[in-house]
């Protein structure tokens, strides 16, 4: 099957999604606002670094036509887009057809004691009506879907965890260690972490904390780090291929977030892989 997939193709979902295609032998093309490599798919970026907030804007107003010229040279079956507010409303835009829309959670989810503004909800609630089928990841996601469309019903399509690499790691280390594997960014509330920190260290100063992610945040977590004297690490960015490893390296894995998530994959992987989760 010729798939046309419209998502981020620097995120770890998308890369493992249209890889795990490309890996059944099927031809995948994705078209992406952000710059990214993934084996076996061939993917086209509407901008360069994809960094800024300008950047981004420009490269969603030419992701409209990069799926028209992509679609037209790639003749795909179906096109599956990503995130319905921004590339299930574009790829809405262009009526192109055979299509199905997966939701990731902020697209049809709002913010604790918020509503989605006005534009985002529209947008999102156009994705879903063109969507020939719409997926999601969890129940509970799903009912925002039909709260934007009560028509639509959604497929229920959970996550899962390779089991053949998460797998139980035996004995947690000596050294007592805390991980956290999560964007960097506002909403999940890594800050909370450290503080909580303070008080486990000045209790067991063995325990290390370690952070593995990136995002706006992180400088701002590091200073924060230092100024409370924490025994902690941040990695950055790891590859999703060296999460088995550091997360058999942990004690504790700890999953903040201070919005409504849809579905914590992290939280599975570190169940797999043997390891206790806050």
């Amino acid at each position: 099957m010729k798939i046309l997939t419209v998502a981020n193709a620097a995120a770890t979902h998308t890369v493992r999604w249209t890889s795990a295609l490309a890996d059944r032998g099927h031809d995948v093309v994705a078209v992406s606002v952000r710059p990214a490599s993934i084996d076996g798919v061939r993917v086209f970026a509407t901008c360069r670094t994809g960094r800024t907030r300008a950047e981004l804007a420009v490269g969603y107003l030419r992701l409209a036509g990069a799926v028209q010229s992509t679609y037209e040279m790639f003749q795909p079956d179906v096109i599956h887009a990503h995130y319905a507010s921004t590339n299930g409303y574009i790829v809405a835009r262009t009526g192109k057809k055979p299509t199905v829309l997966t939701v990731w959670g902020s697209d049809v989810i709002p913010k604790p004691k918020r509503e989605l503004r006005v534009t985002h909800r529209l947008r999102a609630r156009r994705a879903i009506q063109s969507a020939d089928a719409v997926t999601s990841a969890s129940t509970y996601m799903a009912q925002f879907v039909r709260a934007l469309d009560p028509a639509s019903d959604p497929e229920i399509v959970p996550f899962g965890v390779d089991t053949s690499r998460f797998r139980p790691a035996g004995p947690a280390p000596r050294t007592p260690v805390v991980l956290v594997v999560k964007n960097l960014d506002d909403k999940y509330g890594v800050e909370h972490v450290l503080d909580a920190m303070r008080a486990v260290q000045t209790d067991y100063p063995r325990v290390e904390l370690i952070v593995a992610g990136d995002g706006a945040r992180r400088g701002a977590l590091e200073v924060k780090a230092q100024a409370l004297g924490l025994n902690a690490s941040f990695l950055g960015r790891v590859d999703h291929s060296e999460l088995p490893a550091l997360m058999a390296s942990a004690s504790v894995v700890v999953n903040p977030t201070v919005v409504n998530e849809s579905f914590g994959v992290v939280i599975l992987e570190a169940q797999a892989v043997g390891r206790p989760v806050i």
